[in-house]
């Protein structure tokens, strides 16, 4: 896109943790806890590594590695400032790509959270490992068995 001459937007994610929204766009270091995010994220990544998690390098060529992606620093973000077994809401200016989609199944069972991240198309609701994926309306109150592991 870069050849034409089109412009797009930078992947951002938003979170509010009592009350203060916080934004994060892809390899994003402008935040006050900008360390602290950083290394909750390199925790997180080696714990998703020990259950065979290995980040998808081979998607589209992008600027920044896609451990770096404004959703997983969102999350990291959300892990540190909120109560252990809090659900997280993240939402993002962007589709999810495959990479973060996988990864955040993963870090809902690891971690054993909820992640709810709803995306320019729809809200994915992650849970144990398994996701749900709704239009317009947020997947929150379903039953486990709408529940996809794909």
């Amino acid at each position: 896109m870069k050849e034409r001459g089109i412009k797009t937007n930078p992947g951002s994610s938003m979170i509010d943790v009592n009350g203060v929204i916080h934004e994060f766009k892809t390899g994003d270091g402008s935040h006050p806890q900008v360390k602290e995010i950083y290394l909750m994220l390199k925790k997180i990544i080696e714990k998703l590594k020990m259950e065979g998690y290995s980040p998808n390098s081979s998607q589209r060529r992008k600027l920044t590695a896609p451990k770096y992606h404004s959703e997983k620093l969102a999350i990291a973000f959300g892990f540190i400032n909120t109560d252990p077994g809090a659900t997280i809401r993240v939402i993002k200016n962007l589709r999810v790509c495959e990479d973060c989609h996988s990864a955040t199944k993963l870090i809902s069972k690891v971690f054993k959270r909820d992640i709810i991240v709803r995306d320019r198309v729809r809200y994915h609701h992650f849970r144990n490992a398994c996701t749900a994926a709704v239009g317009n309306e947020p997947a929150i109150g379903f039953g486990l068995a709408s529940l996809s592991t794909d």
